[in-house]
């Protein structure tokens, strides 16, 4: 029942909670609606599995949405989540598309200091991108998880793109595990991918995730940065991804060149070759990473103004067979 006087932090529930979606007509973005109405802008989600919501689920300025028992938000083609405004905050909860998206199953727009943490996707269909962002400024997004409900099974998860910015200005992406996505029938496109329009964008810290067993086709990549200038990749560990592209790739878009990165201590195997590629970028420095177990005669690959120095290769695959 919705309550009439204002509350501090209120819970969200199915057939419990401050406020019940059964009262809403078991749409949980209506609930959620209500929720930050009579509270003070945090909102905790108890535990069960909710139906797509039919409204989206919108997270302003200086509101948040955080699980308690870990709740699973089924998805439905209507956009799930809309994070917006200034410092939004989605933690602790599951999200699945059970049907194939029109939009990403979260999305963020014009926003500044977003964050979304430990909150896990399980896409199921090859059109699906779990977060796009863009038009916004310090983007944080850190111990979430993209893949299978399991790693044990052997399954793999379906997504077109796991995270997905266009003209952001900064942030983490940090302590991520995106594992078991794509197949071959159905591919990734890309794992992360960011796209700078003017000379601000980017300034990305990407650090410390693992991401495992990816399947990309011709043209998909684990990293993509277009037009990427004064980004951080480094401490990840990126193994068996299968296809033939780059696993890191930066290059230019709209006429900006990539400038000024820095990839480092990362450890990669098991990838398609070259292990990194540098098309149209300056002043980036590779330097530190192991490669191991790549097909025979590959190693990193760095094009134009950028410095190579103190990465390890070792075996490859013909001579592990």
């Amino acid at each position: 029942m919705t309550l009439a006087t204002s509350l501090g932090t209120v819970t969200v529930g199915h057939g419990c909670g401050d406020v019940d979606i059964l009262d809403h007509d078991s749409d949980l973005g209506l609930a959620v609606e209500d929720a930050l109405r009579i509270g003070d802008g945090r909102v905790t989600l108890l535990g069960g599995t909710y139906p797509p919501p039919r409204t989206t689920i919108r997270i302003g300025s200086g509101q948040s949405l955080v699980g308690h028992g870990s709740p699973v938000i089924e998805s439905h083609p209507v956009l799930t989540v809309d994070l917006e405004g200034t410092a939004p905050l989605l933690r602790d909860v599951t999200i699945t598309d059970q049907a194939a998206p029109s939009s990403a199953l979260v999305q963020a727009m014009g926003f500044e200091s977003a964050r979304l943490e430990n909150v896990r996707f399980i896409p199921n269909h090859g059109s699906t991108t779990c977060i796009q962002a863009m038009d916004g400024r310090d983007l944080h997004v850190t111990g979430c998880y993209a893949g299978p409900p399991s790693l044990r099974d052997g399954s793999q998860a379906l997504a077109w793109r796991v995270l997905d910015t266009d003209a952001v200005e900064g942030g983490t992406i940090t302590g991520n595990t995106f594992s078991h996505i794509g197949t071959e029938a159905s591919p990734v496109g890309a794992i992360i991918r960011m796209v700078s329009t003017n000379h601000e964008q980017h300034h990305f810290r990407i650090a410390n995730n693992s991401i495992e067993r990816i399947v990309r086709g011709d043209a998909g990549r684990v990293i993509e940065l277009e037009g990427g200038r004064f980004t951080t990749i480094t401490g990840n560990g990126i193994g068996r991804c299968e296809g033939i592209a780059a696993a890191i790739r930066i290059g230019t878009a709209a006429g900006f060149k990539g400038s000024g990165n820095v990839i480092s201590s990362n450890e990669i195997h098991n990838v398609g070759c070259p292990v990194v590629s540098l098309e149209g970028v300056k002043h980036t420095k590779v330097s530190g990473n192991v490669f191991t177990l790549l097909p025979k005669n590959h190693g990193a690959t760095v094009i134009q103004d950028g410095a190579c120095v103190g990465n390890e290769v070792s075996g490859n695959l013909e001579a592990e067979k």
